[in-house]
């Protein structure tokens, strides 16, 4: 057995003491919560630049004050910012404590131009040394921007990696491992399925896919045929779950490693991750003792290496009570700035984040969420972390904040109805 039987200390969190990126990385840190666009760098990114917007701005209502943020233009536009600010939202870090890049990167320019744009800026506006990147580039050129070695952080985020500082008792069972897409394509290899096919370095379950049948995993074969970086094939693991858990290791060695907080993971039938629960009053007891394992084994061992900083494990629990981390994720992730929120109590209620798309003018997506609030006698029941708008289209990410179940099944009807589009929301309706 991994983990010893003596009574574990549940609370051993960020909870005493104020929990944002400045506790985990030094002052005068850049961070820029980004990803490489297409399949360089050794990952895999489909995500489209819209979304890449939302994803940039969450860190400005948790960075603290010691961090500077890389956003985009088009998030820190004052109609915007005024609007979470003005109650919408949680209080964004002030504008001087953000690095914003250059507006002709718009959600128009993709690919290897965007990529291109985004270095060069990169070197415009920061000093040498000072850069945290969720999943760094690693050309040559840019090396020397970064805090922490891009290569570690990239090798750590890399699926195929995780066996060597996670117990393997904690990791489901690999099958086969392929070099690239095309070596997978041409295997007559033949599973036992279900199965769990990965690209190694991908995130959000973009390089994830759940095969439950032959006709699904021969289409995955095709589907994955041209990737570049490696691919395994997985256990299915019969879940009756799915935890995020979030952690912290700081950059200053006197202080521990700790976890930040607890979610449940909202996911498609295919492995994509659309969303969280957070509940402030749960405590997690069947989690215990993969949060020792976490806490006194793992973490110790990635801070041996080098790397401090954010981050999170996947965890699923089967129907024996048998506890498996199925992704590393050593970068924020969609529930990181929710659960520092929760922590510090700027939220005390139970959420259930999200992202949606609403079309319309900024104007009419205010008065949709203020006749939501109007019907809950004032009080707002939707909270905005990001929000940007792009030819009509106001997209976001959000959290229902309830007081009961049934609450959330409400409320989420009642934002579809209004004409919010959203994968998460679609469990509740």
């Amino acid at each position: 057995m991994l983990v010893k039987s003596a009574v574990y200390d549940l609370f051993r969190t960020s909870n005493s003491s104020r929990v944002s990126l400045s506790k985990y990385f030094p002052k005068g840190t850049n961070y820029f919560y980004g990803y490489p666009s297409g399949e360089v760098s050794g990952f895999l990114n489909n995500v489209p630049p819209t979304v890449e917007e939302l994803v940039s701005a969450r860190p400005l209502v948790c960075a603290g004050k010691n961090i500077m943020v890389i956003t985009f233009a088009n998030i820190m536009k004052p109609e915007l910012t005024n609007l979470i600010h003005g109650g919408l939202g949680s209080p964004l870090i002030n504008k001087r404590n953000t690095h914003i890049l250059p507006d002709y990167i718009d959600t128009n320019v993709g690919g290897e131009e965007r990529n291109a744009h985004i270095k060069l800026s990169l070197k415009q506006l920061v000093r040498p040394g000072s850069l945290v990147m969720a999943q760094p580039f690693l050309d040559d050129d840019i090396r020397h921007l970064y805090q922490i070695p891009p290569k570690l952080t990239n090798w750590l985020n890399d699926k195929q990696n995780m066996g060597s500082y996670i117990p393997k008792e904690l990791l489901p069972a690999r099958y086969a491992e392929y070099k690239d897409g095309k070596s997978f394509f041409d295997s007559k290899r033949k599973f036992s399925l279900p199965c769990v096919i990965k690209v190694s370095s991908s995130s959000a379950g973009d390089g994830v896919h759940i095969c439950k049948d032959a006709k699904t995993f021969q289409n995955t074969k095709k589907l994955l045929k041209n990737t570049k970086g490696t691919i395994f094939v997985e256990h299915y693991i019969e879940a009756t779950a799915n935890y995020g858990i979030q952690f912290g290791i700081p950059h200053d060695q006197s202080l521990p490693v700790d976890i930040i907080g607890i979610n449940q993971q909202l996911t498609t039938p295919g492995g994509e991750f659309v969303g969280g629960v957070i509940d402030p009053a749960r405590r997690y007891h069947e989690l215990a003792l993969i949060k020792e394992v976490i806490l006194d084994q793992v973490l110790p061992h990635v801070r041996e290496m080098g790397w401090y900083g954010v981050g999170c494990f996947d965890v699923l629990p089967d129907k024996s009570g048998n506890l498996y981390i199925i992704d590393a994720n050593f970068r924020m992730t969609g529930m990181t700035a929710y659960l520092m929120l929760t922590a510090n109590q700027q939220i005390n209620q139970p959420l259930v984040s999200f992202s949606g798309e609403f079309t319309g003018t900024l104007k009419n997506f205010e008065d949709m969420l203020d006749q939501m609030s109007s019907d809950y006698d004032r009080k707002r029941k939707v909270h905005i972390l990001a929000l940007a708008v792009n030819d009509g289209v106001c997209r976001f990410n959000a959290a229902i904040l309830y007081d009961t179940y049934a609450e959330i099944n409400l409320i989420a009807k009642q934002l579809v109805d209004a004409g919010v589009v959203s994968k998460a929301l679609n469990f509740f309706c």
